[in-house]
């Protein structure tokens, strides 16, 4: 059931569970979102799908699609595996491998699912090359180290194969998030997040950006919707090909006419030669960033969360059970610019 009272849910009728959790299983023995030809799969799925929805359910999925709301639970997902079981979690001595994680029908059924999601809230699922070698569906989980339950190789870097607390921040890439800006995509409109387990119920955290910018004065969100800022590098293994940007602004106006954000707690700065002025906004900015309240969301297998990426900051805490995954896709909207690379499956430069 809802913890937050902001946080706005659907909650599937047994009917809508059962066609997801067989058309998401088809779409996995077929591939899942990497396969070509899926997306267009998906995307029938979905508009079969919305005519069952309820008036008020509709209303949701509208209102998410046109920014009126920033991030959306779908509930009620049917809690079994391919074969009807109730879900089993692994032991904690006989953890899966990423690779073999990467191949799970349970978790590539999951990618499925939020496929046909996206393509519910007229998204398309897509990859950029320059993160997570190019592949669409993301396992996120601590391989690496940093987390409460020390790995026999601890190597902890600063991407979400870590467990190491993750700090508020929108995804990358940073250069814009509404147009193609010094020759790189812009940063995703929506992620989507489900878990393939959660043994301690531990929260993906999210906030709407207007929580930080209802304290800002009109002065204040001109300065940050300047080019005056710089990030760095993400600090990640050799998986993706993260660069820095600089003259960056950190505020943008989207096509709705509402201020969308690229942020990162960590990997941003302002420029050296900003005004004083800008550089006391910065730090206000960044300290209201760091103290926000977070809405917690326990994701589940059956619990999916939504996150309008330029409208939210989301963070979590230092992973305490290794055992918890979660299953990551990117959905671009349909009239976003970008740079494709591959079109079936969709993969853009980052």
């Amino acid at each position: 059931m809802p913890t937050n009272k902001s946080t706005p849910y659907i909650f599937l009728s047994e009917e809508i569970a059962a066609i997801l959790q067989e058309k998401s299983y088809q779409l996995a023995l077929k591939g899942g979102p990497q396969e070509t030809g899926n997306q267009k799969l998906a995307e029938d799925i979905a508009t079969e799908l919305f005519e069952l929805f309820n008036d008020n359910d509709k209303k949701l999925i509208n209102d998410y699609i046109s920014g009126k709301i920033t991030h959306l639970v779908f509930d009620g997902f049917l809690n079994t595996d391919i074969d009807g079981n109730p879900i089993k979690l692994p032991q904690e001595n006989q953890f899966p491998t990423l690779e073999e994680l990467e191949a799970d029908i349970e978790v590539l059924k999951l990618a499925s699912q939020e496929q046909i999601i996206l393509a519910l809230l007229n998204e398309t699922t897509f990859a950029f090359d320059s993160e997570n070698e190019g592949k669409i569906v993301r396992v996120v989980a601590n391989f690496r180290g940093g987390g409460t339950q020390k790995l026999a190789n601890e190597a902890p870097d600063g991407s979400s194969h870590s467990g190491k607390a993750v700090v508020p921040h929108t995804e990358d890439p940073y250069y814009s998030s509404t147009k193609v800006e010094q020759g790189h995509s812009p940063s995703p409109s929506s992620l989507i997040l489900t878990a393939r387990w959660n043994p301690l119920s531990e929260t993906t955290k999210l906030a709407p950006i207007e929580r930080v910018l209802s304290q800002l004065s009109k002065e204040e969100i001109v300065a940050l919707a300047g080019k005056n800022f710089n990030f760095r590098a993400a600090k990640t293994a050799s998986e993706g090909k993260s660069v820095g940007g600089t003259h960056v602004s950190i505020l943008d106006l989207n096509d709705k006419g509402r201020l969308a954000a690229n942020y990162n707690l960590e990997r941003f700065s302002v420029d050296p030669a900003a005004s004083e002025f800008i550089k006391d906004t910065y730090a206000k900015f960044s300290q209201l960033a760091a103290e926000i309240k977070f809405d917690e969301i326990n994701l589940q297998p059956n619990r999916t969360l939504v996150i309008n990426n330029p409208l939210n900051f989301h963070c979590r805490d230092t992973v305490k059970d290794n055992r918890r995954v979660l299953v990551r896709v990117f959905g671009y909207r349909k009239n976003v610019d970008y740079l494709p690379i591959n079109q079936d499956p969709l993969i853009v430069k980052g």
